[in-house]
Parts: structure tokens; C-alpha cells; sequence
């Protein structure tokens, strides 16, 4: 089951390079702002979106650049 999961994990990275992850950041960043100041968004919705995005980015981003065990 490890090497499935391994396998998973080297698609990730594959797919993810760091100017692809750059570029998926200021993209969101700039979705939420922009949802923000045409109302689409509220001041709280917002925020709490740009809370998870960071927490999914850079968590998902970590799990997927370190070792299982690393840490």
C-alpha cells in the first residue's frame, strides 16, 4: 500500500513543479481578491478561503516534497 501512495506522490511532484505551484498561488490570490471586490465573496468568505488555500497549498505542497517520516 506505501508504494501506491509513493506513486501517487511522485504524479504530485511531477505535475506540481515549483513554477506551476508559483503560478497556481498568485492565480487563487488573485481569484479571492477579485471575488472580494465584485461582492461574489464576502470580507469573512474571503478570508476563510484564502485560510484553506493556504492550508491546502502549502501542507499539500510539503506532503509532497518531504518524505513519509521526514519531520
Amino acid at each position: 500500500m506505501a508504494m501506491a501512495g509513493q506513486d501517487f506522490m511522485e504524479k504530485v511532484k511531477a505535475i506540481f513543479t515549483p513554477k506551476r505551484r508559483k503560478y497556481i498561488y498568485r492565480v487563487a490570490t488573485g481569484a479571492l481578491v477579485l471575488a472580494g471586490a465584485y461582492g461574489l465573496l464576502g470580507p469573512d468568505e474571503v478570508t476563510a478561503w484564502t485560510a484553506f488555500l493556504g492550508i491546502a497549498l502549502v501542507t499539500g505542497m510539503a506532503d509532497a516534497n518531504t518524505e513519509p517520516g521526514e519531520g
